[in-house]
């Protein structure tokens, strides 16, 4: 599962003090704190009923710093799936309703398909390590607020990647893509969304293979004409180019 700087992020801050002890001003919250993306407004955890959240961040709490005198790695906790149920509970009237059986264990078990969790037996119980925990708690490793992608479909298209590869394949022949503004991001998102074949990182890295060697046209090696970044993202264009209308035929 599923991205912000010190400076530019706001840090979810959990409060562990009672109810009746008020922060103010200058004094500092016990407990710590850990680091949420805001990238989880457009993650598949919405789009679930809300123990699968509840279990999230009660795993995130839970796990390790890895400080000195800890014998755990950071990112892990051990507990049983009983207690753990139990904190994923709420109180219904005077009495606390807690998940049981298969219901909670299919719970976990999306989060470790998902590659968020690794659960493992223990002797005590089970050993729960939250993957890339110290990746996604690391301030540094977060962009500022404004260059978040929008739209889950803008954050589920490895836009980085694909421009990688389009200088890296065709940067040579045409001009590479120095800027990737929002016209470009959207006409990709565009391109991915329009067949189902193109979903992926390694359709658009044979797409520029294609190009590279088989469509001599398009890179200005039997005209004047060259292709662009632009050129190609457009619908009209990249449909003749996937038909072979552009390919070199003996």
């Amino acid at each position: 599962m599923f991205l912000e700087s010190e400076k530019n992020m706001e840090q979810m801050r959990v409060d562990t003090v009672g109810e009746e002890e008020k922060a103010q001003p200058g004094i500092a919250i016990p407990g710590g704190c850990i680091l949420l993306s805001r990238m989880m407004l457009l993650s598949e955890i919405m789009d679930k009923p809300a123990i699968y959240m509840k279990l999230w961040v009660t795993c995130l709490l839970s796990a390790s710093r890895g400080r000195e005198g800890s014998n755990l790695p950071e990112g892990a906790f051990v507990t049983t799936l009983k207690d753990l149920a139990k904190k994923c509970g709420h109180r219904v009237g005077y009495r606390w309703w807690t998940p049981k059986g298969r219901g909670f264990r299919k719970v976990v078990k999306w989060f470790e398909i998902k590659g968020m969790l690794e659960v493992n037996p223990t002797v005590k119980g089970v050993k729960i390590v939250v993957i890339n925990f110290e990746f996604f708690q690391n301030f540094d490793n977060y962009t500022d607020l404004s260059e978040a992608p929008k739209t889950l479909e803008e954050m589920r298209v490895p836009q980085d990647k694909v421009v990688k590869a389009f200088n890296e394949i065709l940067g040579q022949d045409l001009q590479p893509i120095r800027v990737w503004n929002a016209s470009r991001r959207k006409a990709l998102i565009r391109a991915w969304k329009e067949d189902g074949s193109r979903q992926s990182y390694d359709w658009w890295l044979n797409l520029f293979i294609y190009i590279r060697d088989k469509c001599p046209f398009l890179l200005g090696k039997t005209t004047d004409f060259r292709a662009s970044i632009d050129w190609i993202l457009k619908p009209k264009n990249l449909n003749k180019i996937v038909e072979g209308n552009y390919e070199q035929r003996n």
